[in-house]
């Protein structure tokens, strides 16, 4: 069971009362249906803490992206299964709805769009359908957890002036019945052979009503999900280590920088290059040559692209000037 309640922007981190009556939720519901508007923050409280609320939030999107029952169902029976809920730990259990669904679409939901469930869940979308199903659950008025209704009627009928809770509680255990009632009333069929398999009457549910119902063990699965993630790890490193070898390889068929090491005879074409254009403006006086040697330093150093041309200048214009002398 959730309840939903919305944070004051105007007041940060401060929760206002719970959101418990129709009137208040429509508004909001209706602002997140709006062209362009922005889903207000809400915050949602599920009677067994946060993984309830993740479980209630990934089975509403994921009937809102697969609505036909024969997709949805076998992947939230899987997700109902194989949660750990409040107070259960593995192997009883794998663990909380985020952690198993992915599996659990492998298994039984190939055919969902995992991107799309993915968009829904991380979106405005998911707050719009936890307020329908809180509005929903409002209009059914549960006097207990887990409440079943069937065709919007309630499967339990519980007196205004109350009465024995278990023997009323009891009555859940027939709701295989119920269903199967149901649908030899409406198709006109014979009930399938499953529906044999259900308790017909108070007397068939048992003392422990629990006792009919296998104690899960999920150390098998869950040691083939650790095989198939270290499988997947070390396959992701391969990749890895592939993707930097080639990447090595590549940087070694790069021609060196004319600038690089190695690239001796380039840089001392260069140097005489620079020489010789010293030697015909400057002459050979000491001033000139150290300039001269200058020039050259800074030719051997991987610079910005300019960087040599403006200190060059620099220099020069320290000395002589140069009408339309251009550094190449």
């Amino acid at each position: 069971m959730a309840t939903t309640s919305v944070t004051d922007p105007a007041n940060a981190g401060v929760c206002c009362a719970t959101l418990r009556r129709t009137r208040q939720l429509l508004p909001i519901l209706a602002r997140l249906g709006a062209e362009g508007a922005q889903p207000p923050p809400l915050n949602f409280e599920c009677q067994h803490g946060p993984g309830e609320c993740a479980g209630n939030a990934l089975e509403s999107c994921l009937m809102d992206v697969a609505p036909n029952h024969e997709q949805f169902f076998p992947v939230m029976d899987c997700v109902e299964s194989r949660t750990c809920a409040e107070g259960m730990k593995p192997p009883l259990c794998v663990g909380q709805p985020a952690e198993v669904v992915n599996g659990c679409l492998k298994d039984f939901g190939a055919d969902i769009d995992k991107t799309e469930l993915d968009a829904c869940y991380n979106g405005p979308r998911v707050q719009e359908l936890m307020i329908i199903n809180d509005l929903q659950t409002l209009k059914a008025k549960p006097q207990w957890v887990p409440w079943f209704e069937v065709d919007g009627q309630a499967l339990v009928n519980v007196p205004a002036h109350g009465g024995n809770e278990t023997a009323i509680f009891r009555q859940q255990f027939l709701l295989g019945k119920k269903i199967c009632d149901l649908y030899v009333a409406k198709t006109g069929k014979h009930a399938p052979e499953g529906c044999a398999s259900f308790p017909q009457n108070d007397a068939e549910i048992g003392q422990d009503p629990w006792a009919r119902f296998k104690v899960a063990n999920f150390s098998s699965l869950i040691a083939k999900m650790d095989a198939e993630r270290q499988q997947d790890e070390h396959a992701s490193t391969l990749k890895k280590a592939a993707r930097k070898s080639n990447s090595a390889s590549t940087a070694k068929k790069i021609p060196p920088h004319p600038q690089a090491k190695g690239s001796r005879t380039g840089m001392a074409a260069k140097a005489r290059k620079i020489s010789n254009f010293a030697d015909h403006f400057f002459g050979h006086d000491a001033t000139h040559e150290a300039l001269t040697k200058q020039l050259i330093a800074n030719a051997k150093k991987r610079v910005v692209p300019g960087e040599t041309r403006v200190n060059a200048s620099k220099m020069l214009n320290s000395y002589h000037t140069y009408p339309n002398l251009i550094f190449l």
